[in-house]
């Protein structure tokens, strides 16, 4: 009898099932390869801070980690943490005059939430911890900012483009606070992605829990501030300076007409009412201005309440 069929069948099996193998091993290493690079640095304005790799991140143990850093922390509390900003640094898109105003804006935040203070200072060796800028292929994974705990700095992005002139942008300040309390407090990462230490996003503020956390890590601030978040305090103030000179506009129309009433001269009326019409087309040009402020201070509010839990009172 002639075999020679069935082997060219076992063969032909054989070779299927090592293409099958292949096809399977491919696709695990493909799988593993995504996710162990799931962090690193994409574009857009919510590209990740910092490559997240998997002894960083505890996601059920970050805020257990609290209980033991509020009786072990490193850091005590009302403590001044000095700081050096590199002279000309910058991120990209903005010059490095506003770079700097956000990134103290940052830590001023940081000390209206918990106890913890910092003072500038001119010497770079001196200070507690260095800010650095350098280009994105001169940071590890590209990221946005990385923090040296054993080396005292923090190197931040300056070429990648993160749409930091944006209206009311927040990319700077939460990198900032995200890689200085890697710094301070924690190398973790927090599940939560609305958290400023979650790993993969840059969220616009602390949210609630991280309040929490901080308060309980450093101590509550003892500057008597009340802590709210920047951008539901500007667009209140916004809507309260439209709403004041449109009532300031209505109490000048009331007050140029009573002026002109009192008087029975033609020219001195005829000028009055001219006033009273320039008064009106302010009036006008000034209610657009109001209801945008309007709009806004009512998207902000809601975007504070429902997805960080802020009230404003």
């Amino acid at each position: 009898m002639n075999n020679k069929p069935d082997s060219i069948f076992l063969k032909a099996a054989i070779w299927r099932a090592l293409l099958v193998l292949c096809l399977l091993a491919l696709a695990y290493y493909v799988v593993t390869d995504l996710s162990s690079n799931s962090g690193e640095t994409q574009d857009g304005s919510t590209g990740y801070v910092e490559q997240v790799t998997p002894e960083e991140i505890v996601l059920d143990m970050f805020d257990k980690q609290i209980a033991t850093t509020t009786t072990n922390s490193p850091i005590p509390r009302t403590t001044t943490v000095t700081y050096w900003i590199e002279p000309g640094g910058y991120m990209a898109e903005i010059s490095s005059k506003e770079t700097h105003r956000r990134l103290r804006e940052a830590l001023k935040e940081l000390e209206d939430v918990c106890n913890v203070r910092f003072t500038e200072i001119q010497k770079e060796r001196s200070a507690r911890v260095r800010f650095y800028f350098k280009p994105q292929n001169q940071i590890k994974y590209g990221a946005l900012g990385l923090a040296y705990t054993t080396r005292g700095y923090i190197e931040l992005n300056n070429t990648r483009k993160v749409g930091l002139t944006r209206r009311w942008s927040r990319v700077c300040q939460s990198v900032v606070q995200h890689e200085m309390l890697h710094m301070l407090w924690t190398p973790l990462h927090s599940q939560r992605t609305t958290s400023v230490m979650h790993g993969g996003n840059v969220v616009d503020y602390f949210d609630k829990k991280d309040v929490t956390n901080l308060h309980l890590v450093f101590g509550r601030n003892t500057n008597g501030r009340t802590f709210r978040p920047f951008t539901l305090g500007k667009a209140g103030t916004l809507l309260r300076e439209s709403t004041a000179r449109y009532n300031k506009l209505w109490e000048d129309r009331e007050r140029l007409i009573q002026e002109r009433d009192s008087s029975t001269d033609k020219v001195y009326r005829t000028a009055k009412q001219m006033e009273i019409l320039d008064n009106l087309i302010l009036i006008i040009a000034e209610i657009p201005t109001m209801v945008s402020h309007a709009r806004d201070w009512f998207g902000v509010d809601l975007y504070w309440r429902f997805t960080y839990g802020y009230v404003n009172n």
